[in-house]
């Protein structure tokens, strides 16, 4: 899901780091990327006509995501060493395992720090691979100093894509005992098996503590709310098919995604946006639902969600009956009874 928004990034590191070495330059004067970027245009340009048609929104989304008060250095500082924190295990397991020769235990815990330490440098200035490893942290961080996005901690897993072909490559250049390498790369699979099969028993031990703890994540009941605003739906109105669902972003989509995936997805009301984006056609003779979530009924959540809702809806000439719902989680996972309370509101198609 990230990577989409970070092949442009990709792109654009790939481009720039065949500028570090002489074949690359070399490479980019001749016909072949030039012909392969053709080619890319011309698969591309259906998508191009889709976004004239639909009055780019994906651009304009892109440039909404601006920083709204110029740069926010604290989250640009912590986006920085983000990728240190989501690759900092197998960084400290790769330059633990592949130590030249098979030291001592306490040989090997010597060499640790310089062998941490040559995972990142760069074998001379051409050397590709280093480019094109960290170029599109780098331009993230351009992106994120000139304010032209706000960089949240997630945007930072992508961008370590490359961290581990970098680090074996420099370490394994300084192994010569070929029998060495082979035995380690085969402890690392068996490292990596005992690492997934950890992860196996961990899991359901982990869901269960939230469980015991009633995590405010793990009891969210999705599936319990979509079921109950169907099924209220369908006794109020039987004639009447549900079309499309507003109201809050991106929690409303769990009517679509728990519910019935006929159902259109719309961040708060239809006529917010141009009728060439719009994901309704004619919404307005269609029924449709608008949907607050309003967190745990002992921690309400603080929204002026319904007052918008209601508001909309009397412009609109409804009558902005609040409908109430409260459910909570159900099953062997779902031990604790945490009740959620959820608010909607009808939008029916007025009649001539």
């Amino acid at each position: 899901m990230l990577g989409k928004y970070y092949s442009g990034v990709f792109l654009l590191g790939i481009f720039l780091a065949a500028w570090t070495s002489q074949a690359g330059r070399h490479w980019l004067v001749t016909r072949k990327p030039w012909l392969a970027l053709l080619v890319f245009g011309l698969c591309l340009l259906p998508h191009l006509q889709w976004l004239h048609a639909h009055d780019y929104v994906t651009l304009r989304y892109v440039g909404e995501q601006g920083a709204k008060d110029g740069t926010d250095w604290t989250q640009l500082y912590k986006f920085a060493l983000a990728p240190m924190a989501y690759w900092l295990l197998p960084w400290l397991l790769c330059a633990w395992l592949y130590a030249p020769g098979q030291p001592s235990l306490l040989e090997r815990l010597r060499g640790w720090p310089l062998r941490l330490l040559r995972c990142w440098l760069p074998q001379g200035r051409d050397d590709t691979l280093f480019w094109l490893v960290m170029l599109p942290g780098l331009i993230t961080l351009a992106f994120g100093v000139t304010g032209f996005v706000a960089l949240s901690l997630p945007w930072a897993i992508p961008v370590g894509f490359g961290f581990s072909l970098l680090w074996l490559r420099n370490l394994t250049a300084a192994q010569t005992d070929h029998n060495s390498l082979s035995r380690i790369t085969h402890r690392l699979q068996s490292y990596t098996l005992a690492w997934c099969l950890l992860v196996l028993l961990v899991s359901p031990l982990y869901a269960w503590y939230q469980a015991l703890e009633g995590t405010y994540s793990h009891y969210v009941p999705r599936r319990e709310a979509a079921s109950e605003l169907l099924k209220g739906w369908h006794e109020r109105h039987p004639e009447q098919p549900l079309r499309w669902v507003g109201g809050a972003w991106a929690e409303n989509a769990l009517l679509a995604f728990y519910g019935d995936d006929a159902i259109q997805v719309v961040p708060g009301v239809p006529d917010q946006f141009p009728a060439t984006v719009n994901p309704v056609a004619n919404w307005d003779q269609q029924g449709g639902l608008l949907l607050c979530p309003m967190g745990q009924v002992e921690k309400p959540a603080t929204t002026d969600c319904p007052q918008k809702m209601q508001t909309w809806l009397q412009a609109k000439g409804q009558t902005a009956d609040v409908i109430r719902i409260t459910v909570h989680s159900q099953g062997f996972w779902f031990p604790k009874r945490v009740p959620f309370t959820y608010v909607a509101f009808d939008y029916l198609p007025m009649r001539p």
